[in-house]
């Protein structure tokens, strides 16, 4: 995250992808080796569960790959369920 934050801070480019509907664990390990700098999950468009976004959250903790959720709605405990889960940010 601090990498992160410093290329913001630097106001350097950022690479960002989206999640949406391929719920693999392994895709944070293939954006990962491709130097990605966050990677955001859409659960508002896509199909993901909270079992498949738990997962990935997880997976991008462990790689140390930030991860935002766009969450479904602005309701309390639709967004505090994916801070629970380990993500670093809501869209």
């Amino acid at each position: 995250m601090e990498k992160l934050k410093q290329k913001l801070l630097n106001r350097e480019k950022i690479f960002i992808s989206t999640i949406s509907d391929w719920g693999w664990g392994g895709v944070p390990h293939l954006f990962k080796d491709d130097a990605l700098d966050l990677l955001m999950i859409d659960v508002e468009h896509g199909h993901l569960g909270w079992e498949t976004c738990e997962n990935l959250l997880r997976t991008c903790n462990n790689l140390s790959l930030p991860v935002i959720v766009r969450a479904v709605d602005t309701e309390y405990h639709l967004m505090s369920k994916y801070l629970d889960m380990g993500a670093d940010g809501l869209l």
